[in-house]
């Protein structure tokens, strides 16, 4: 049994007649562009972690495509004081094309 007090669980108990139930506290975005929100990192986690997401594993090719080392650099640094937690992948396909 969950007890629920001002929108907030208090406890939970078990008990002999509970149904089997999951519950799961917050998500993890397991791919994400971060770039293509049109927000910095600490921007997008304000917005999501309101929505129920804690982690995101995030593939930040398009800003090394187009700033290199540094644009990735400036992702991480910009997830250090935020409440979502960033993973960051190598990005996959730099440079994107010959041009």
């Amino acid at each position: 049994m969950i007890s629920i007090l001002k929108d907030k669980i208090e406890k939970f108990e078990r008990t002999k007649s509970s149904p089997e139930i999951y519950i799961i506290l917050s998500l993890i975005d397991s791919h994400k562009h971060i770039e293509g929100s049109m927000l910095t990192p600490g921007a997008f986690a304000m917005t999501t972690v309101k929505n129920g997401t804690k982690g995101v594993v995030s593939d930040p090719h398009e800003i090394a495509n187009v700033l290199g080392r540094i644009g990735v650099e400036y992702m991480i640094s910009d997830t250090k004081n935020v409440l979502l937690k960033f993973f960051f992948g190598a990005p996959s396909c730099v440079p994107a094309t010959k041009f």
